[in-house]
């Protein structure tokens, strides 16, 4: 579980920022700005409810990996266009880990 007490949970939030955001510092920890980056409210932590810290390692591991092309993914396709580039990443995240799950129990025979 994502939990905002613990803090390296926040630090690895405050990384996704950073590496999406260079430069930009956001007014607090609580606020609409997470949207900007595709968070859909003020707290990104009730986001990965459902997922927990996987989805957060995830887009911390995307984007430091591969920022350019990350941040070029936000700036194309980011909330003006209506797609929320970290929901996405945590409902991708959560898509790859039930196929994981569920591919050993397909038929192989259906298709």
């Amino acid at each position: 579980k994502y939990d905002s007490s613990n803090s390296t949970h926040e630090e690895k939030l405050e990384l996704l920022w950073s590496n999406l955001m260079p430069g930009r510092v956001r007014k607090d920890r609580l606020t609409k700005e997470w949207g900007d980056i595709g968070f859909q409210g003020m707290d990104p932590a009730t986001d990965f409810r459902g997922l927990g810290m996987l989805g957060l390692e995830c887009l911390v591991y995307f984007t430091s990996k591969h920022q350019d092309q990350a941040i070029g993914i936000l700036r194309e396709t980011g909330p003006d266009n209506g797609y929320p580039f970290a929901v996405t990443g945590i409902n991708l995240t959560w898509l790859v880990l039930s196929l994981v799950y569920l591919y050993p129990f397909l038929d192989s025979n259906t298709s």
